[in-house]
């Protein structure tokens, strides 16, 4: 997945590459690689970030107290995933991410969400970019 594709997710909808640019810088967004059925995220555990599919295809699982493994969803290069449980902080997953063939997973803070407790943010909170995705009026997260 290319520069341009990552700045054509939902999250950054509408903004010029040099904001959202700004926006990963700020909130020490990583990426990583994934092997088929590593897991990303597991059943349990509280995430505070949420997860953008570069390359390849992640799946989002849940498996009974028996071993039996239901799939709930997939994600693809461009989609989101986690920002549910990534913005709203301190609630343990109900499901499993697993990446379900090689996957390239930048994984962004969701701590932007946390309005207006800021502690995550290289900038302390108090830059424009994200004061912008805060406010953000036509990307998923924002105040309409």
């Amino acid at each position: 997945m290319s520069q341009e594709q990552v700045f054509c997710c939902a999250l950054f909808q509408g903004m010029k590459e040099k904001e959202a640019e700004s926006i990963l810088s700020c909130l020490s967004a990583v990426r990583r690689r994934y092997e088929k059925g590593n897991v990303i995220f597991s059943a349990g555990h509280c995430i505070r970030s949420l997860g953008l599919v570069q390359s390849g295809r992640v799946e989002i699982v849940r498996d009974d107290y028996w071993g039996n493994r239901q799939v709930l969803g997939t994600a693809g290069p461009g989609e989101l995933f986690g920002e549910a449980y990534a913005c709203i902080g301190g609630e343990p997953l109900m499901v499993s991410v697993l990446a379900s063939e090689m996957s390239e997973i930048l994984s962004v803070s969701g701590s932007f969400a946390d309005e207006p407790v800021y502690h995550d943010h290289r900038c302390g909170g108090t830059c424009e970019p994200v004061d912008m995705l805060i406010t953000w009026g036509s990307g998923p997260f924002g105040k309409r």
